[in-house]
Formats: C-alpha cells, structure tokens, sequence
C-alpha cells in the first residue's frame, strides 16, 4: 500500500531488497478478489495440495520462493498446476532482507 511504501522510505529502505511476509490466510485464489485488485495478484505452480475438511492448503512455488496460501475447499489443484492468486498486501509485512528483522 501506500503508507507501507512510505514507511519503507522513511526508514531507509528505497530501492533496497526487502523481504515480504504474508499469512496463509491473506492470500486469496478467488476470481471477484483477482478481478478486484489485479495489481496484487500473481501465478504460481502447485506443489502440494493439502484438502483440510472445509479448506485447502495450497503449497506453491513463484521462481526459488516457496510460500502456502489457504483457500476454499472446492479450489482443489494437482501438483504442477498454475494457479492466480491474489495477496491482501495491507495484511503484508516487510522484513530486513539481510537481518530479517521486521520493519516497523
């Protein structure tokens, strides 16, 4: 967003690699949220997917990043699948690349 821009230049970080944390459950594979906020979604190949009762755990792979995203149980995909995902970036956190440490 916006402010999370602002506040990665104000404490030093324009222009410098950062790390980006999200939650499971703040990735969506919905179609309505992709048509929504097409600028904050992204491909990505299925590795596993896990059906938990009344969702699914979907264990993806975007380039060497590794990442889980939890989703309704009826998007069910096989491994090797692409999927589109969308990520709630105002739930997002960005950390220190070289020290990890959160930026706040």
């Amino acid at each position: 967003t916006e402010g999370q821009l602002k506040l990665l230049e104000a404490k030093g970080y324009k222009n410098k690699k950062v790390i980006f944390g999200i939650r499971p459950e703040d990735i969506s594979s919905s179609l309505l949220v992709q048509e929504t906020y097409p600028d904050a979604s992204l491909g990505a190949e299925v590795v596993v997917s896990e059906l938990l009762g009344s969702e699914t755990m979907l264990y993806l792979k975007l380039g060497q990043t590794e990442f889980a995203a939890r989703v309704d149980a009826r998007d069910f995909h096989e491994p090797g699948e692409k999927v589109s995902l969308t990520f709630n970036v105002a739930k997002g956190h960005f950390f220190d690349a070289e020290t990890e440490a959160a930026i706040r």
